[in-house]
């Protein structure tokens, strides 16, 4: 959607939860006329967070950088934080263009952090395209690490070293 966006002259941006997931989707951009018009960021970087220290001071106001953007992409929306959220939707609804938004969210996978449901409370509301189709895998150690970071996230150690267990 970006890549046909973009070539068809709109600016898109695609907003991520984490660093990893924008580098994922920056590697992934082809070599295409018009892809320059395609932006990747975390929310955070969107919303122009104020690192602490003496920018604790400023107040927060919605970036204004958006009104440049005419198509919004969401990736894992169901990791969002209610506060980010908040003021995401709260900088989108303040553009006088209003831009296409779209969020793709799976609310039965990884939750926020500190606080949820906003998310999906507002995306309730939207106008929404279901997907229904589950795979499954049966390979049993694929399964085990699934079940177990439903409970908790594993360590990055745990992660590089798989003789260890997960969790």
């Amino acid at each position: 959607m970006a890549v046909r966006s973009s070539k068809g002259g709109l600016r898109v941006l695609i907003v991520c939860p984490t660093g990893q997931l924008v580098h994922s989707f920056k590697s992934q951009l082809p070599d295409v006329e018009g892809i320059e018009n395609v932006q990747v960021d975390t929310i955070h970087g969107v919303l122009r967070y104020k690192r602490p220290g003496a920018d604790e001071k400023v107040q927060w106001a919605p970036p204004s950088a958006l009104r440049r953007i005419d198509v919004i992409l969401v990736d894992e929306a169901s990791q969002y934080d209610n506060l980010e959220w908040k003021r995401f939707a709260q900088a989108v609804s303040e553009q006088p263009h209003l831009p296409y938004v779209v969020a793709v969210a799976d609310f039965q996978q990884l939750q926020p952090v500190v606080s949820g449901g906003l998310c999906q409370e507002m995306l309730h509301r939207w106008p929404r395209i279901d997907l229904d189709t589950v795979y499954r895998t049966s390979d049993p150690d694929q399964l085990l690490f699934l079940n177990r970071i439903r409970e908790r996230q594993p360590s990055r150690q745990a992660l590089i070293d798989r003789k260890k267990p997960l969790l």
